[in-house]
């Protein structure tokens, strides 16, 4: 498995970083070797204004997590869904990023539901949007 965060690397976390073995999301999802039970998904902080669509696109990093944060707690707070996230601000490869760690949810993928056919455009149009959808939310 490939691993990010070795020791020329500046995560935040105390052991590698793991490529997910999601795949349809690419990159963005890491895991952690000695903590099975938590996914990463990794933004750079330089999307993170534009995805969450906040006007000032110079807020700091701390400015950005306090504003994803204000996302999440509208979900809890008006429409009743608790999601349990963690913000980490670190760098990776040079690069200002945001960790967002979350509990792995056990269940069967999308793509393995047999009443679930589409065809490889509409597979990749819905994954679009889900994951336009995610960032939206954070």
């Amino acid at each position: 498995m490939e691993k990010f965060g070795e020791k020329n690397d500046e995560t935040p976390f105390t052991e590698p970083l793991q490529k997910s073995n999601f795949n349809e999301y690419g990159d963005k999802l890491k895991e952690l070797e000695h903590h099975p039970n938590k996914i990463i998904r990794m933004e750079y902080l330089d999307n993170i204004a534009e995805m969450l669509m906040v006007k000032e696109k110079t807020l700091s990093s701390v400015e950005l997590t306090v504003e994803a944060n204000k996302i999440f707690r509208e979900l809890n707070d008006i429409y009743h869904i608790n999601v349990l996230v963690d913000f980490v601000v670190g760098k990776n490869k040079g690069n200002n990023v945001l960790y967002i760690v979350t509990d792995r949810v056990n269940g069967i993928s999308l793509n393995a539901l047999e009443y679930f056919s589409f065809n490889e455009r509409e597979k990749d149009k819905l994954l679009q949007e889900t994951d336009e959808l995610y960032a939206y939310l954070i």
